[in-house]
């Protein structure tokens, strides 16, 4: 969740392949994202390479939309969830040209 520290997952670095950072507060589709959390993935992606884990990968999740997900990739993010921010967007006719704008502005 966008308020979970980075500090809780010391105890598990060891066990796990990725992060899964929420980048809004669950609950609902449709929702803004919490501004504060693209310092959060840049943040998390220095802590792990400062603690020797930067194998393990940033996902990222909520309102993830051709505007700020390039943001989030040069902050730190590896994979992205995206959804109706962005490829389930307009007319679902045209989700496959959805995908193809969003990985545009990821590359």
């Amino acid at each position: 969740n966008p308020a979970t520290p980075i500090s809780s997952l010391e105890e598990v670095f060891d066990y796990i392949d990725g992060i899964n950072l929420l980048m809004v507060n669950p609950g609902f589709a449709g929702q803004q994202m919490v501004p504060s959390t693209i310092k959060k993935v840049a943040k998390l992606s220095e802590y792990l390479k400062k603690h020797q884990h930067s194998d393990i990968t940033i996902e990222v999740d909520g309102n993830i939309n051709t505007n700020n997900a390039p943001i989030i990739k040069r902050n730190g993010a590896d994979l992205f969830v995206c959804g109706s921010s962005s490829i389930f967007r307009g007319n679902l006719v045209d989700y496959q040209q959805n995908i193809q704008t969003i990985r545009q502005a990821i590359k």
